[in-house]
């Protein structure tokens, strides 16, 4: 399971709670996981979702709504076989990008679409990184337009040395188109040291074109969590940050961490978002992920926060948003066109009868708002 798939449980939550009845997005013979979904700017009755259609081989469904998410259409093959990890975003203008990888071919692959996910263009190839050498990509869109008239586009993944059967060391590869997404080009990479790898990057870009970078530190297990910006479109970053965390869960298959037994997936890495409203925090980053502030304590969701000051960024300290006893993960942070910051995750304790919550805690100008939990 992916960080963003809480952004399609939030959409499902928001149409159970209003409707009180399921919604079904798509109908599929296959098993569908890893669901990004996003709002186009310019309609908000838009929304595109998509999803790995699992079988013998994965390949990438997509699903538009033009009527705020009561009826659906799309496919379940965009891609071709062994595609994984998609992601949506649209630019300003309601354009929309459809990413993903094909590790079997080493590319990071992307669609558009201007009619709001009723066509997509062919595949273009983002990028060229080596059979079984990538993971985990990210994509985010400009808010403004760059001096040939384009939003830039910035997709950052994470790259092997060797293959991702034996992932020490990696590195995060950042790069941006500034024609649309016609091609593009590596603009920076975040290289591993003596003591940490990098992994699980997220990418986001502030009301200026700023471009904020976030990532994990890990030795076997996540031990911090780096962040960094660029006020340069991406080329170089500056104000470089890292917190200590400890990774949640326990160790389990091909390196992946578990709760409930085995049960739950689990991961540390950071998500990020950026205020690009008029408001008073304009251009304040949001860092957040699931971690322990001590090594035997509870799994909290752990927020950073950058604030631009003077051509530099002033970076928190970590914020625990809610303390608990059970187990709190899988946070994505998203801030609305009007300011609020909402901060999705799961919560459960680590007994398999334990039930599941979601939880959304939204903010404003350092007040809580609103808190919605919904069990299963």
């Amino acid at each position: 399971m992916k960080p963003y798939q809480m952004i399609c449980i939030l959409l499902l939550c928001g149409l159970i709670s209003l409707s009180m009845a399921q919604t079904w997005v798509y109908p599929s013979p296959r098993a569908q996981v890893e669901t990004p979904i996003a709002v186009n700017p310019t309609n908000p009755n838009n929304l595109i979702g998509a999803a790995i259609m699992q079988l013998s081989d994965n390949r990438i469904g997509y699903y538009y709504t033009l009527d705020g998410g009561g009826t659906w259409d799309g496919a379940d093959d965009i891609s071709g076989p062994d595609a994984g990890d998609p992601v949506i975003a649209f630019d300003p203008d309601g354009a929309a990008y459809l990413l993903y990888q094909v590790l079997s071919d080493g590319k990071l692959y992307m669609h558009h679409s201007t009619d709001g996910g009723i066509s997509w263009s062919s595949r273009i190839t983002v990028a060229n990184i080596g059979v079984n050498m990538l993971d985990k990509p990210w994509l985010a869109v400009s808010p403004v337009r760059n001096a040939g008239g384009y939003f830039n586009i910035y997709v950052s993944v994470t790259v092997f040395e060797l293959s991702i059967e034996e992932p020490m060391p990696s590195s995060i590869r950042l790069y941006r188109s500034t024609n649309g997404g016609n091609n593009f080009s590596n603009v920076y990479e975040l290289t591993p040291t003596a003591q940490y790898y990098r992994h699980g990057s997220s990418v986001a870009v502030g009301p200026n074109g700023e471009v904020y970078l976030a990532w994990a530190n890990i030795n076997l297990r996540t031990e911090q969590i780096g962040m960094a910006w660029s006020e340069n479109q991406g080329v170089t970053f500056q104000d470089f940050n890292t917190v200590d965390t400890y990774q949640i869960g326990s160790k389990g298959m091909g390196d992946n961490f578990y709760i409930k037994f085995g049960l739950l997936r689990v991961i540390s890495w950071p998500i990020l978002s950026v205020d690009t409203s008029p408001g008073q925090h304009r251009g304040k980053a949001y860092v957040v992920w699931s971690g322990r502030q001590t090594q035997f304590g509870s799994a909290d969701v752990l927020l950073v926060k950058g604030t631009p000051i003077g051509g530099n960024v002033s970076w928190s300290i970590p914020v625990v948003i809610e303390a608990s006893d059970d187990e709190d993960w899988m946070a994505v942070p998203s801030v609305s066109p009007d300011g609020v910051l909402s901060i999705l995750y799961y919560r459960s304790g680590n007994q398999v009868e334990d039930p599941i919550h979601t939880f959304e805690i939204q903010h404003q100008w350092g007040h809580f708002l609103y808190q919605f939990r919904r069990s299963w």
